[in-house]
């Protein structure tokens, strides 16, 4: 998963956010624009991502569902590139989440859809390092469907 790393257009955690002109450096590792595709194109709707300490992919996390998006991108985007886009496994798509953001417990994917260009503009990463900190299709992935849909109507 080399290449250059995903802009950080904001942040923010318990102590430090880009809202207080905070640097990102300091608290977040690069999050590589391969990763940043692969996930936007393999769950456009969504995703939650749980792990063991040890790093793997919880047991438990078996439930590919995505939450329903009231506004789905056009099937139409989906061209031939994307298509053609290389296979990652499961395990190495979770050591790249785990590698931008260690210690991670469980972590909730939402790319953003602009509706005016109709592409995608970015991509939000929510995580909790707690082990009872699991996040939820039905709680925090719908919140951030409403979330990314308030966003992308500012932008």
């Amino acid at each position: 998963m080399l290449g250059s790393s995903a802009s950080i257009l904001g942040y923010s955690t318990r102590s430090r956010s880009s809202l207080k002109a905070h640097g990102a450096s300091n608290v977040l590792h690069p999050f590589p624009e391969s990763l940043l595709r692969i996930l936007t194109k393999r769950y456009p709707h969504g995703r939650i991502f749980n792990f063991e300490e040890d790093g793997s992919i919880s047991s438990s996390d078996v439930d590919d569902t995505p939450v329903s998006d009231p506004n789905p991108p056009k099937q139409s985007l989906v061209d031939a590139k994307a298509r053609q886009t290389k296979k990652l496994s499961r395990e190495a798509e979770a050591a790249g989440i785990l590698a931008a953001i260690p210690g991670a417990r469980s972590v909730a994917w939402f790319p953003l859809w602009d509706s005016a260009l109709e592409r995608w503009y970015a991509g939000a990463l929510v995580w909790s390092t707690i082990p009872t900190g699991v996040l939820s299709p039905e709680e925090e992935l719908t919140y951030m469907v409403k979330f990314a849909h308030d966003i992308a109507s500012e932008i």
